[in-house]
């Protein structure tokens, strides 16, 4: 039993001496490391992220957005596609078509027809000025085409159809 009193002590000297290197050991840095990440600073507020940091809510301002967590490339909207009036009043018969594609409207407008492939190459095209009009499509191959029609605003809408034998 005196053997072990004595070396209590020097275990313990020992625990002393390399104790406060072991606590600083498991020291927790706020350390990031991301390849991604943006800082913004307004008039109201300054706004740091990065790729992984977690974010519960959306957080926004009068001209920045930041969503759930990941730093997300910029949006740029030139400008949102709506269908022109006229969409819904243009009858494109038959479909699928062997021969001869009937193209109805109501209205006087112009249109600009084009028939284009599936890569988007215009195969053919024609100016509609009448109520009606019609295209020769038998020389196409047998497949999935697309019809678009503009307007003389710029105004267009897509149309598909199916060339077979």
């Amino acid at each position: 039993m005196g053997i072990q009193l004595k070396t209590g002590p020097i275990i313990i000297g020992v625990l002393l001496l390399f104790l406060p290197g072991i606590v600083n050991a498991q020291q927790i840095e706020k350390l990031l490391i991301s390849n991604s990440g943006n800082q913004v600073t307004s008039a109201n507020m300054s706004l740091e992220w990065s790729v992984g940091e977690l974010v519960v809510n959306d957080l926004t301002s009068s001209d920045l957005r930041l969503t759930q967590g990941f730093h997300q490339g910029i949006d740029l909207v030139n400008k949102i596609f709506t269908p022109p009036f006229w969409q819904n009043e243009i009858v494109i018969s038959p479909n699928p078509v062997s021969h001869r594609l009937y193209f109805v409207k109501n209205g006087d407008d112009a249109f600009n027809i084009a028939i284009l492939d599936a890569v988007g190459q215009q195969l053919g095209r024609k100016e509609w000025t009448g109520l009606s009009t019609s295209m020769d499509v038998s020389w196409l191959k047998n497949g999935i085409y697309l019809i678009l029609i503009k307007d003389d605003l710029g105004n267009h809408a897509f149309y598909k159809f199916i060339k077979q034998h």
